[in-house]
């Protein structure tokens, strides 16, 4: 399990499968915390006394929360789980923090490959998991400003285009430094359906996943995955100015 200051998620090696296609992993933007927006049932309410309860925008309105979690000490909680078939039940698991070494070397190839991210040392972590060095959402398209990589790239690449978007402009950083004449004022941007349409002669379009997770892309390159990253772990040519 991994929290990265904004999603929670799952990571799995899945090397227990035959004929496996290798590490896979899962995660949900927490979109609000605190109790249920409507009155849960009893069992419920009882079972989750204690704990604090995350909710995705997919989630919220479900019945149960997308993580529940209790502390249990330093670098230990304890998480709220349902199960049963045909009665529902409500297990405690509990959980140890790990540093990314600690983890066997099967997981690390995982993590590596699914949330690059988490691999990236402690000071970074820590930098990542401070959910009040945060930027919040901006206009128009409601996502953080910033740099966006790959979302299988760290963010530190020197070898992946990098989509940057501060509210005012947007556009792409290639292998060379950051330059401002290739950005775009995002003020002619357009709404189609769930989507932007960014650059209305190439036909890029920009889909929002969450506030830190997007789609981009058009017709002749196809789309590309992409997570925000902070400043401070973008190569320093790629930086905005």
């Amino acid at each position: 399990m991994f929290y990265d200051g904004a999603s929670v998620g799952e990571i799995q090696t899945n090397e227990e499968w035959d004929g496996n296609d290798g590490p896979s992993s899962g995660a949900d933007l927490i979109a609000r915390v605190g109790p249920p927006r409507r009155a849960p049932d009893r069992d419920f309410a009882a079972a989750s006394r204690g704990f604090t309860l995350g909710w995705s925008a997919d989630g919220d309105m479900g019945d149960f929360p997308t993580i529940a979690l209790r502390p249990a000490g330093p670098g230990m909680f304890v998480r709220l789980v349902m199960g049963g078939n045909s009665i529902t039940s409500y297990d405690e698991v509990p959980y140890q923090k790990c540093s990314f070494t600690q983890l066997s070397a099967n997981m690390q190839v995982a993590v590596r490959s699914q949330r690059p991210q988490l691999a990236e040392g402690t000071a970074a972590a820590s930098r990542v998991g401070a959910p009040a060095s945060l930027p919040p959402p901006v206009a128009p398209f409601s996502i953080r400003p910033g740099h966006y990589v790959p979302v299988q790239a760290a963010c530190g690449t020197t070898s992946e285009m990098i989509f940057y978007y501060d509210g005012r402009r947007a556009g792409w950083i290639d292998l060379s430094p950051f330059n401002a004449n290739r950005m775009e004022s995002v003020a002619s941007a357009r709404r189609r359906g769930a989507d932007w349409v960014v650059d209305a002669t190439t036909g890029e379009t920009l889909h929002v996943q969450g506030a830190d997770r997007i789609t981009v892309g058009d017709p002749n390159t196809g789309v590309e995955t992409m997570r925000w990253c902070p400043a401070a772990e973008v190569r320093a040519s790629a930086r905005a100015r």
